[in-house]
């Protein structure tokens, strides 16, 4: 079951055209009902594996994988000209995710804690907006986020307990140049 909400607005000053403010927060309370699915690797009776006598544990009451309760948005940009010919823009933005479990077995090992990613770009463009050339920076503060993780195959410890796992981690800093042209 999810239930949540959501709000966004977009805020352009009377009498200040060139300002541009935007957000949007979300609440999403998701939860399995009834739900029965497979055990992590190392799970044990004790910790919720074998319920049935079939390497399954139950995730009803449990927040779904990939699910962070709360995720916000906010930023702004700024256009204006810079000559009878060529304008300029400049944007930043800043983006909050809570912390959320990114394995599908819901290891409890396996939390993304809460971060901020931080986005700007800069651009010159042409008033007949033929031509635009950006200086753009992507996850400016270099957060690393781990997006999703499998246990990897014969990893586990010789004492027991947990294999190691394979995550996917989401694009770096990025900084790069781009230049489009219509015609």
């Amino acid at each position: 079951m999810t239930k949540g909400i959501e709000a966004d607005f977009i805020y352009e000053p009377i009498g200040f055209a060139p300002l541009s403010l935007y957000g949007a927060v979300a609440y999403n309370d998701a939860e399995y009902e009834d739900f029965i699915g497979s055990c992590y690797t190392g799970q044990t009776v004790a910790l919720g594996c074998d319920q049935l006598g079939n390497n399954a544990q139950t995730f009803s009451g449990r927040t779904p994988p990939k699910a962070p309760k709360w995720g916000a948005r906010f930023g702004g940009s700024l256009d204006f000209p810079i000559s009878d010919t060529m304008n300029f823009e400049v944007t930043g933005d800043a983006n909050y995710t809570s912390s959320y479990n990114y394995t599908d077995a819901l290891r409890p090992d396996a939390i993304q804690d809460e971060f901020v990613k931080f986005n700007a770009s800069a651009a010159v463009s042409g008033n007949d907006e033929m031509w635009k050339l950006s200086l753009i920076g992507r996850n400016l503060t270099n957060e690393l986020v781990v997006t999703s993780a499998n246990d990897m195959s014969y990893t586990t410890p010789l004492t027991g307990g947990s294999p190691d796992m394979n995550g996917v981690v989401a694009q770096p800093r990025e900084i790069y140049i781009e230049a489009a042209f219509k015609f």
